[in-house]
């Protein structure tokens, strides 16, 4: 594995989520149609919309050479 591309995380408030990730330190990227993407290392971290709430909604995707 060569690193983490991107980390999506689903937020039932992502604007709520945004001014959270910009007050702990997070560099903003950009945003469209309620989603907002920050840096994270080399890759990025983005603010996904859903009608649900859930402690454990993410998705993880990673880099590798080959499969």
């Amino acid at each position: 594995m060569n690193g983490v591309l991107d980390i999506v995380i689903f937020c039932k408030d992502t604007n709520f989520s945004k001014n959270w990730y910009e007050k702990v330190g997070f560099e903003y990227l950009r945003g469209h149609d309620g989603m907002y993407w920050f840096k994270a290392g080399n890759g990025e971290l983005m603010l996904h919309p859903t009608d649900t709430q859930s402690n454990t909604d993410a998705v993880f995707q990673l880099v590798v050479n080959e499969v």
